[in-house]
């Protein structure tokens, strides 16, 4: 998940709020989030929560999230949980398999449809005149109820015209979508962890004015070490990932 996908999450889901409490905690979580990650985010807030000074992380948590420049707890929290990519391989986003069945099925469509125009130019070219074209119930009659045969051989000519000129489009998105296939069997993680951590340390100083390399060491830490995960960071490991980002 890239920086841009978790910011556009946060973003579409901060107006609809919904807490949960257990003894003292109490947290605001955004909702219709992909439930994996809401059930991470919660995970990893009691894990900052419990580490009550050992560390500091608990301290840096509330340090990041309080003052005039903070960040709302549930963005920091989803920030940090899509700092590490390869902690949440179930799936790309929920709803990932029925985005697959719908993608099938365009590009059936967009086989078919070919199929279907050259048909129906066939058929419109035997079919001319309409599905009414001859008066014999008298002209008042026919005005009444078949007029707008006189008309059918245009129409159903554009319809066959705005069919055809889709196709191309069609196609063009079904190519996409499988080039996007390809490029993640070849690349899974879809991105580097390093730019992932950078994703979390340009989203903090977006939010609050400075990277904090010290709190959000500790943090990341923390979320890494639930993942099983011995890499850790420290402040000045991460001053120098900053330093040598892509500009």
């Amino acid at each position: 998940m890239s920086d841009g996908q978790v910011r556009r999450i946060v973003k579409d889901h901060r107006p609809h709020r919904t807490s949960f409490a257990r003894r003292n905690e109490c947290l605001e979580l955004d909702v219709d989030l992909p439930p994996e990650f809401k059930v991470w985010c919660r995970t990893l807030y009691r894990a900052i929560r419990g580490d009550q000074g050992r560390h500091g992380a608990w301290d840096a948590f509330q340090k990041l999230t309080t003052g005039r420049r903070a960040m709302s707890s549930s963005s920091l929290l989803i920030h940090l949980a899509a700092e590490y990519p390869e902690g949440h391989p179930a799936a790309w986003f929920d709803g990932w398999e029925v985005w697959k069945s719908g993608w099938e099925g365009i590009q059936r469509n967009a086989a078919s449809l070919r199929l279907i125009a050259s048909k129906m130019k066939m058929n419109i070219g035997k079919a001319a005149g309409g599905p009414a074209p001859l008066a014999f119930m008298g002209v008042d009659s026919w005005n009444a109820k078949y007029k707008e045969s006189a008309s059918a051989d245009n129409l159903l000519s554009s319809i066959v015209h705005i069919l055809e000129s889709g196709i191309p489009i069609l196609e063009i998105y079904c190519a996409m979508h499988r080039g996007y296939l390809e490029e993640l069997r070849e690349s899974p993680n879809i991105q580097r962890q390093e730019e992932a951590t950078i994703g979390l340390l340009r989203a903090v100083r977006e939010h609050t004015g400075h990277c904090w390399f010290a709190r959000l060491a500790v943090l990341i830490n923390v979320s890494r070490s639930l993942n099983c995960i011995k890499k850790h960071e420290t402040a000045e490991s991460l001053r120098k990932l900053w330093e040598r980002r892509p500009r």
